[in-house]
């Protein structure tokens, strides 16, 4: 999917949300 060097952090944050949801609320917010 992405592919930057603020991928590390995201990856992070989905690792910890189980929620599809929480999850598609982070990639809307996400900068990247």
């Amino acid at each position: 999917r992405l592919v930057r060097e603020g991928t590390l952090p995201f990856e992070t944050a989905r690792s910890r949300c189980h929620d599809p949801k929480d999850l598609e609320r982070l990639v809307f917010e996400s900068p990247f």
